[in-house]
């Protein structure tokens, strides 16, 4: 079979987004990093907007724990992380936000809820234990 380009969706990430992209197969819903949000689409209805959440400047990739539904986003310019529930029905909301540093981003989770974030600027990578 071949792939081919079928439909083109245009979040309202602006030009220069989308930065990343989180597949949730169990909810069909995408989920679109933006340079400052994140949104939610629903893929059974054509990319309809489900959600959107601010989280900040610098956004480009984020973690995602499909067992806890969690999401977790590392604005490099806001100086933050912010860890947001992600329920069933596509809706967004913020549980907590941690201070990070400048230049801090690319979150990844692992799947007790670990999270560890690049902080490229200083040569390092930042960690978060798991809430217990």
């Amino acid at each position: 079979a071949k792939r081919a380009v079928t439909k083109t969706w245009e979040p309202k990430c602006g030009e220069d987004g989308p930065k990343g992209l989180v597949f949730d197969d169990k909810a069909n819903h995408l989920l679109v990093v933006c340079p400052t949000s994140i949104e939610v689409l629903d893929v059974a209805k054509d990319g309809a907007q489900l959600s959107k959440l601010d989280v900040g400047d610098g956004l480009d990739a984020v973690g995602w724990i499909p067992g806890k539904r969690l999401v977790f986003a590392a604005a490099a310019r806001a100086e933050k992380m912010v860890v947001a529930s992600l329920p069933a029905s596509g809706t967004l909301s913020e549980v907590s936000t941690i201070s990070t540093a400048k230049g801090a981003h690319d979150a990844v989770a692992s799947a007790d809820g670990t999270v560890f974030v690049a902080d490229g600027p200083a040569g390092r990578i930042l960690m978060m234990p798991a809430k217990k």
